[in-house]
């Protein structure tokens, strides 16, 4: 019996119809995997206090303020590739607890308020980075991990409180004017920093806060002078934002400072808005710990803009020199992390340390800690990742204290064997670095959608396009194998899961094919969509996209 009867058919009006809705939706989603994949919004919220006279200060211990010298700023760049949407920010505060706040909680411990607000907006992941300026408003109980200060008031609200709305609102403004961008990063230097710690030949350490100039260069510590650079274009060409990475704490004013101010950060974030209209400056704290300013700890606001200049003129310079990318179509990915470390004062306690990782495709990764990372965890990063531009964060999402390096645990000295921030114990920011190099090193075999042009040449695996592409019912996926070898052959979404294993098992050298009917491993069917078919042969492994269409 023939069921192909006239009746079943569509007018020809309809079919027309039904075609010309068809290639639209080909078209839209042919523009959206070749164009755009990686979009970004940005903001820029003020948080200095409404009342800037007699505010708890950060930093110095028990001081107020007189007034304020320069303002406060949370600067905020939200990305989104369509699967994951991460908020990254700058906030001028000398810290902030986002994930968890020890005593925030009539338990003693309580979820962070502000984790669940960014949650709220939407947000897969953040990185809310604090520039650590000791001229800002108090917002931490330095005395213990994961704490905050909720102590003083701003119109009824604990300054703590409203500053975590603000942040909020920030994501909430940057996330409505997402668009998408071009990418590009690069890498410059500045030795604007010193090491404090002297390490003298007979092996004690003596401190040299405010007097870098007394020794030579060779006498001092180390330093990391490399300034990590990422522009953001939206695809008219026109500046959306520039992201700085640096390693300096923010200390050129010192304990007599009685005037609110960002510190050197705060001046390198505004020559760099100056110096490129339209685009918004975000300064991301690097591994501090153990680094001052070459001027630091003095009264006088000189140094602090000249240093900040020099910082941010740096950035404008390797900012300027950067090809504007193409279309970024590796996805985003954000991996939160969590390990429990013995505590510093108390070994028979825990405290569990979160941070995380933000990966952006193959060439750009993030690593947060909560907390204040030397600069030999910074360069033993750089040296071991993957990823070609690796970024150290410091006092990121929570403060947990001191993360020295254990050889600097044993020499000494103030953040390495002694301190009131000393939290947990030594070997914690090493341990930290290795978890997330493991993170990266295993990603850095997961497909991406990735630019055949930078895909590296396999000559004993050979994985061809799919064909057709787009497919709507099933798609043919052939692949050459110049030796026997143990394949696994599978499909993920542009979140990085796999969705189905199409070849497991080991197969003879030659040609091979199997195909796909758009469909998971348990036989539901998969929306419209770009996905990624990794062929893994041994240790090579090659990926490609195949679209979806329903």
């Amino acid at each position: 019996m023939n069921h192909r009867t006239t009746g079943s058919r569509l007018p020809g009006d309809l079919r027309k119809q039904w075609c010309l809705v068809w290639l639209a939706t080909l078209g839209a989603l042919l523009w959206a995997a070749a164009v755009w994949s990686l979009q970004a919004g940005v903001a820029r919220v003020n948080i200095s206090p409404p009342d800037v006279v007699n505010v708890p200060m950060s930093g110095y211990g028990d001081i107020r303020s007189q007034g304020l010298h320069d303002s406060l700023y949370v600067r905020v760049v939200v990305l989104d590739d369509g699967a994951t949407r991460v908020a990254v920010a700058a906030v001028d505060l000398i810290g902030l607890n986002v994930d968890f706040d020890q005593g925030s909680g009539p338990s003693g411990a309580a979820p962070g308020r502000l984790a669940a607000m960014l949650q709220a907006e939407g947000m897969t992941g953040w990185l809310i980075v604090a520039t650590h300026t000791h001229g800002g408003p108090q917002v931490l109980a330095l005395e213990r991990p994961y704490t905050a200060s909720r102590t003083w008031s701003v119109a009824g609200v604990a300054y703590t409180d409203w500053v975590e709305a603000r942040i909020a609102a920030a994501v909430r403004q940057a996330r409505s004017g997402l668009r998408p961008v071009r990418v590009s990063v690069g890498r410059g230097a500045v030795e604007l920093s010193f090491n404090r710690r002297l390490v003298r030949a007979d092996g004690t350490v003596e401190m040299i806060w405010g007097r870098a100039s007394q020794f030579a260069p060779e006498q001092l510590g180390p330093t990391d002078p490399g300034l990590e650079v990422v522009r953001l274009d939206d695809l008219e060409g026109r500046p959306l934002a520039v992201l700085f990475n640096y390693a300096c704490h923010a200390v050129t004013l010192g304990g007599g400072n009685r005037l609110l101010t960002a510190d050197f950060p705060g001046y390198a974030m505004a020559y760099v808005e100056r110096q490129v209209p339209g685009a918004l400056g975000l300064f991301l704290q690097g591994a501090a710990g153990d680094l001052d300013p070459y001027i630091d700890v003095q009264n006088d606001f000189g140094p602090a803009r000249q240093q900040g200049e020099m910082l941010g003129r740096e950035a404008v310079r390797v900012a300027r020199e950067l090809e504007s990318g193409g279309p970024h179509d590796a996805e985003l990915e954000w991996i939160p992390l969590a390990q429990p470390f013995r505590c510093f004062q108390d070994p028979r306690q825990q405290v569990l340390l979160r941070f995380g990782v933000l990966r952006l495709g193959r060439k750009l990764a993030f690593v947060g800690l909560p907390g204040e990372p030397f600069v030999g965890l910074q360069l033993e990063l750089k040296r071991l990742s993957p990823a070609p531009h690796t970024v150290l964060l410091g006092y990121a999402n929570g403060y947990a204290g001191y993360l020295p390096t254990v050889q600097a645990n044993r020499e000494g000295g103030y953040g390495a064997s002694y301190g009131a921030t000393m939290h947990v114990e030594a070997r914690a920011g090493e341990a930290m670095v290795e978890l997330a190099l493991a993170e990266l090193e295993n990603r850095s075999a997961l497909p991406t959608v990735v630019d055949r042009a930078e895909e590296l040449v396999r000559p004993d695996v050979q994985l061809e396009p799919a064909v057709p592409n787009p497919f709507n019912s099933q798609t043919a996926i052939r692949f050459a194998l110049s030796v026997e070898a143990s394949v696994d052959l599978s499909v993920f979404n542009l979140a990085g899961q796999s969705v189905v294993t199409l070849a497991a098992g080991t197969l003879p050298a030659g040609r091979h094919a199997v195909s796909w009917d758009g469909r998971d491993g348990q036989g539901r069917t998969l929306p419209s969509s770009m996905y990624v078919y990794r062929l893994r042969a041994g240790t090579q492994v090659e990926a490609r996209k195949v679209l979806l269409l329903r």
